[in-house]
C-alpha cells in the first residue's frame, strides 16, 4: 500500500496524472471505507481534476467517471470534480446530477456553494426567451398550421435552429424526413430527449452543428428557419436563409417564413425614456441605445443597436402614430438576400402622429407571411417576441398630423438594423455622456434614495466622505448641496469618471480610495431589483482602509412575498398547455430560478401572504474587515415560516429592498423574483417555509411545505 501511493503522489507531482489515477485507483481499493474518505478523498480528488482536465478522449473519461464513483460514492469533492468535467464536455444531464448529488452530501455554506454552483451553470446554458417563444400558443399553432400546408408525406424538411425541435415533431407528423440543426450542444441534447420522449427518434435526425457547416446530400424540399428576433435580422436569419437556397434547398424548395416586414411607429412612455435618460446639471447621462440625431450608431458593435422590451410591461407606454412598413425581406428570393448580404440598404420614411404626444422613442415590431396565408405579427401585445425601442435623446412634442423623418440602414451582412432622425437645432447645444448600462440612468431617477443618502452627511460640520454608490447624481449632489463634506469618489464606468471629474473637485477613481474616512455611502441595489456583490466587496475594501468609518447603510433587509403569477410561469418554466401536445419535459429541469427587471406598475401577479424578511443584512457589524474585498462573515441562511394568505397555486418569491423608511417597490423601482422549480398548491393556513441562502454576494431562494 505505501508503495503504491507514494508512486501515485510522485506521479502527481511530475503531473503524470494518468499514472497517478492508475496508483491510486489500485491503492484505495485496499484502504476501509472511513480511512479513504477521511484520509485520501482531497487528494485523490485534486488528481482526479489534473487528470480530467487534459483527457480528451470521452471514453477514457467516461471510464475515469465509473472508477471514481466505485471508490467514491459519496464524496461531494468527487462528484464536484465530475460536475464540471461533464459541463466542459456538454454532457448536461450528468453535470446536473453529479451538481445534486453534491447539495445531498454538504451541509452549511458548503451546500449552499453547490447550489449557487448549479443555478450558476444552469444560467449559462441557452437564453432565457426560449420559455416565453416555446410557451406563445398563438406562435406555436400558427407555425404548425404552416408547416401543414407546405410539407407533403416523404418531403425532405429542414430545420434551421431546432431550439428544443417542437417545430420539427409538428413535421415528423407529417413526414419522415427531417432534418434539424442546432449549434447549441445543450439545447441539441434536449431535442435528443424531446425527439425520444415522443417517439418520433426514427423521423428526425438532429445534427449539432450550424446550418453553414453542414453538407448533406439529398436537398429539402421545405426550409423551416424560425431565427427572427424582435427586429428580424439580428440573429443572421438573411445570411441563413441565402445559404440555405444555396447548399441545402432543392429547386422549387417552400420556404418558412416566406416573408417579413419591418414597420416602425412613434412611441409616448415617460417609463422607458427614463430607463435611457437622465442629466446631470446640463448633462444628458444616457446608454448606449439612445438614438443620435444625424447619427446611425453609437453602439458598440457587440451590442444590438436597439434595446428591446414588451411594451405592455409600462403601462404609461402607447403607440402614437400608425405602425408604417419601413422595409420587407422575400426569403424566397435568393438575389434579394444576396443583394442584403453583399452591401448595405438604406431607405426614409415619414411616421406622422395620430394623437398629441410627447414621443420618446421609435418603436419596431414586424409581420410575417409564415407561408401562404399563414400570418403573424408582433404589433399586438400577444406575442413572444419583445418590441425593438430607439430611445430618442430628448422627447418630442408632437400633434396630430406633425411628422417626423426616420432614416434606417441593414449593414454588417444584413444583421444591423439602424435609425437615425434629423437633428434639431438648439440654442446651445447639448452634452451627452454614453454608459455601458442603463442601470447607471436609472440611478439617477431614483430621488427617494438619493435624498436618504444625502441626509446622512450634516450640513455644515466638516465629514470625511467616501462615496461608493456609483450614482453620478449622488456625487454631484453632496459636492454642490454639502460643500464643507471633504468627497471622495469610487465610479468604475470610465465615461463617468470622467464627468464627476467635470462637475466635481473631489478624489475620484475607479476603485475606493485607500485613508480614514468618517462615513462610507454605498448604495448595493441592482437596478433589475437584484443585489450588487461589488457594492459590497467595495464596502468590505474601504472598511479595511477605514476601520473606524460609519458605514451607510449599515443596516438594510430583503422583503419577500409569495406570489402566484402566470407572467412568471410561462417566462420561467415550460408550460405544456402551448406545446401543441408534445411532451417538452426534457428541458423543464433548465427553467428559470430567477427573474429579474419586474416593473412593478404593472406585474401581474397575486399575494400568497404578507410580506416577511425573507435576508436581513449587516454591513457595519458582520464584515471581516480584514480580508480586503472578501465580505465573507456576510455568508448566511435564513429559514422562515410563511403563513399562505389565499388558497391557489404558489410560483415564487418576489423581493425587494428596504432601508430606513425606504422601500424600492414603493419607490416604483424594479423587483426581482425566485421562481420554485415546480408550482406548489396552497390552502389558506398553509405555511412554507422558505429558506434564503446568501453566500459570497449571491442570494438563492427555495420553499418547501412546512411539515
Amino acid at each position: 500500500m505505501r508503495l503504491s501511493l507514494y508512486l501515485a503522489r510522485q506521479a502527481t507531482a511530475k503531473g503524470e496524472h494518468s499514472e497517478a489515477l492508475l496508483h491510486y485507483f489500485v491503492v484505495l481499493k485496499t484502504v476501509d471505507e472511513k480511512t479513504r474518505y477521511a484520509d485520501f478523498a482531497a487528494e485523490f480528488s485534486d488528481a482526479l481534476a489534473q487528470q480530467l482536465s487534459g483527457c480528451s478522449d470521452v471514453v477514457m473519461a467516461h471510464g475515469v467517471w465509473k472508477n471514481a464513483l466505485e471508490l467514491f460514492p459519496e464524496s461531494a469533492l468527487v462528484h464536484e470534480v465530475l460536475a464540471r468535467d461533464a459541463f466542459h464536455r456538454g454532457e448536461v444531464g450528468e453535470a446536473i446530477e453529479r451538481f445534486q448529488n453534491c447539495i445531498r452530501l454538504t451541509v452549511g455554506n458548503e451546500r449552499v456553494a453547490h447550489r449557487m454552483n448549479l443555478a450558476n451553470f444552469k444560467s449559462q446554458l441557452f437564453d432565457a426567451w426560449h420559455f416565453p417563444m416555446i410557451n406563445d400558443a398563438k406562435r406555436n399553432a400558427k407555425f404548425a398550421e404552416a408547416i401543414g400546408k407546405a410539407t407533403s408525406p416523404g418531403d425532405l424538411l429542414f430545420e434551421i435552429g431546432s431550439g428544443t425541435a417542437l417545430l420539427s415533431l409538428v413535421a415528423a407528423r407529417i413526414t419522415p424526413n427531417v432534418i434539424s440543426c442546432e449549434y447549441n450542444p445543450i439545447l441539441a441534447k434536449i431535442s435528443r430527449e424531446v425527439r425520444a420522449q415522443n417517439g418520433l427518434s426514427n423521423r428526425i435526425q438532429i445534427i449539432e452543428e450550424r446550418s453553414f457547416e453542414i453538407e448533406i446530400s439529398l436537398k429539402a424540399q421545405v426550409i423551416l428557419s424560425e431565427t427572427m428576433d424582435c427586429c428580424v435580422f439580428g440573429e443572421g436569419t438573411v445570411a441563413t436563409m441565402l445559404d440555405a437556397h444555396r447548399r441545402i434547398a432543392a429547386p422549387n424548395a417552400k420556404f418558412i417564413p416566406e416573408k417579413a416586414t419591418v414597420f416602425l411607429a412613434l412611441l409616448s412612455s415617460e417609463s422607458i425614456h427614463a430607463t435611457h435618460v437622465a442629466y446631470v446639471g446640463d448633462v444628458a447621462v444616457c446608454s448606449t441605445w439612445v438614438t443620435q440625431e444625424n447619427s446611425l450608431s453609437s453602439r458598440p458593435e457587440d451590442r444590438d443597436p436597439y434595446w428591446s422590451a414588451y411594451l405592455k410591461d409600462y403601462p404609461d407606454t402607447f403607440v402614437a402614430s400608425d405602425w408604417t412598413p419601413a422595409l420587407s425581406v422575400d426569403f424566397t428570393s435568393e438575389a434579394q438576400l444576396e443583394d442584403m448580404v453583399d452591401s448595405p440598404m438604406n431607405g426614409t420614411l415619414l411616421l406622422m402622429a395620430t394623437k398629441e404626444a410627447k414621443v420618446h422613442a421609435i418603436a419596431s415590431a414586424f409581420s410575417s407571411r409564415i407561408y401562404g396565408d399563414v400570418t403573424i405579427d408582433t404589433m399586438s401585445d400577444e406575442s413572444c417576441w419583445p418590441n425593438g425601442i430607439y430611445p430618442l435623446l430628448e422627447p418630442l412634442e408632437m400633434k396630430p398630423g406633425d411628422e417626423l423623418a426616420v432614416s434606417w440602414t441593414v449593414r454588417d451582412g444584413a444583421t444591423r438594423l439602424e435609425i437615425s432622425i434629423p437633428e434639431r437645432k438648439r440654442d446651445i447645444p447639448h452634452l451627452s455622456v454614453f454608459t455601458q448600462s442603463n442601470g447607471e440612468v436609472l440611478h439617477l431617477h431614483d430621488k427617494a434614495a438619493q435624498e436618504l443618502l444625502l441626509a446622512q452627511i450634516p450640513e455644515q460640520t466638516p465629514c470625511r466622505v467616501h462615496d461608493l454608490t456609483a450614482c453620478v447624481a449622488v456625487s454631484y449632489r453632496i459636492a454642490t448641496e454639502r460643500p464643507s463634506a471633504k468627497l471622495s469618489i469610487c465610479q468604475p464606468d470610465l465615461s463617468l469618471l470622467n464627468l464627476v471629474m467635470l462637475k466635481t473637485e473631489a478624489d475620484v477613481m475607479i476603485a475606493p480610495l485607500q485613508g480614514e474616512q468618517d462615513l462610507i455611502l454605498h448604495w448595493p441595489f441592482r437596478l433589475d431589483g437584484t443585489l450588487c456583490k461589488n457594492s459590497l466587496d467595495w464596502v468590505a475594501t474601504a472598511r479595511h482602509y477605514s476601520m473606524d468609518a460609519t458605514v451607510f447603510p449599515g443596516q438594510f433587509l430583503a422583503v419577500g412575498q409569495l406570489v402566484f403569477s402566470d407572467f412568471l410561469h410561462n417566462r420561467s418554466r415550460p408550460n405544456p398547455s402551448s406545446h401543441l401536445g408534445f411532451d417538452l419535459s426534457p428541458i423543464a429541469p433548465f427553467s428559470l430560478f430567477e427573474y429579474r427587471d419586474i416593473a412593478t406598475a404593472n406585474f401581474p401577479h397575486t399575494a400568497m401572504s404578507a410580506n416577511f424578511e425573507l435576508m436581513p443584512f449587516s454591513m457595519d457589524s458582520a464584515l471581516d474587515t480584514t480580508i480586503a474585498s472578501e465580505p465573507v462573515l456576510l455568508n448566511r441562511t435564513l429559514t422562515t415560516r410563511v403563513p399562505v394568505t389565499s388558497s391557489g397555486i404558489c410560483d415564487g418569491v418576489v423581493y425587494w429592498w428596504k432601508v430606513d423608511r425606504y422601500e424600492s417597490r414603493s419607490a416604483g423601482c424594479n423587483i426581482s423574483a425566485f421562481i420554485f422549480p415546480q408550482r406548489i398548491c396552497v390552502s389558506e393556513g398553509d405555511v412554507l417555509e422558505v429558506r434564503a441562502d446568501f453566500y459570497r454576494g449571491d442570494l438563492l431562494v427555495e420553499a418547501k411545505k412546512a411539515e
